[in-house]
This record gives structure tokens, sequence and C-alpha cells, in this order.
């Protein structure tokens, strides 16, 4: 496994977008990482939208889709987040608790982030970090 994918990826991939599909079916014959974090905000959005049925599905078969592995958060993980997020802050940036959460898995993991978040993970990417974006 040589990636971890942000949120905005899988929505796109569970929307049907051609580019992110061809470039998440190429990382997932590696194997890729989905933080639980990642998974929480999915079923956000899956209880907040009018198709909750359809998109409980879409969610759930992706999550079981061979050589996806869900990455739980560990005490490892959220002493990564508090040691991030303070140099983010001393700094004077911010991103939110979640995408830093994800980030601190990357982190953990060793794993490339790939996001299509370009705002936030380009702060985080100065620290070291692997990222790729897409789209």
């Amino acid at each position: 496994m040589k990636y971890l994918i942000d949120t905005n990826v899988i929505i796109d991939y569970l929307r049907g977008d051609e580019e992110i599909e061809k470039v998440l079916d190429l990382f997932i014959e590696d194997g890729i990482g989905v933080s639980v974090i990642s998974l929480a905000e999915l079923y956000k959005g899956v209880y907040k939208s009018s198709e909750t049925t359809k998109n409980l599905l879409s969610v759930e078969s992706f999550i079981k889709i061979p050589n996806v592995t869900l990455l739980e958060t560990t005490l490892t993980i959220s002493k990564e987040f508090g040691r991030l997020s303070s140099i983010l802050e001393k700094k004077g940036e911010k991103i939110g608790p979640m995408d830093m959460l994800i980030a601190s898995t990357s982190s953990v993991y060793g794993l490339v982030l790939v996001t299509e978040d370009k705002k936030h993970f380009t702060r985080i990417k100065n620290l070291g970090l692997k990222i790729e974006l897409v789209n």
C-alpha cells in the first residue's frame, strides 16, 4: 500500500468522474488506504443527501473493494496530529481537524496523500508530507 486517498477524491470516484476513476483504479491495484476520518465524512454526506440509500450502497461497496484498507486513528496518529497542528498554528496557518487527522494518518503510515484539496494540503507538504494533487 502506497497511497492514502482523501475524501474529495473518493467522492469524485463515486460520482463517476472518469479522470479520477482512471487514476484511482491504478492505485487500487497496488492497494490504497482510506482513513476512518474520510469514511466519517463520507457517511455525513450520505445522510445529508436526498439519495441516502443509493449513496450508502456506493460508499459501502467502495470500502469492500479488494485492496482498499481502512486505517483507524491510533495514539500515534493522535500525537502526530498534535505535532503537525502546533507547527502550522505557530506559523499562523490552520487547516480543519478532519483534514489534519487525515494528513497525520498519511504521515504515520508513510503513505502518499492523494487529494484534490490544494489549498489545505500544500501547507502540510511544506512539513515534509508526501502529497499528490489530482484533477
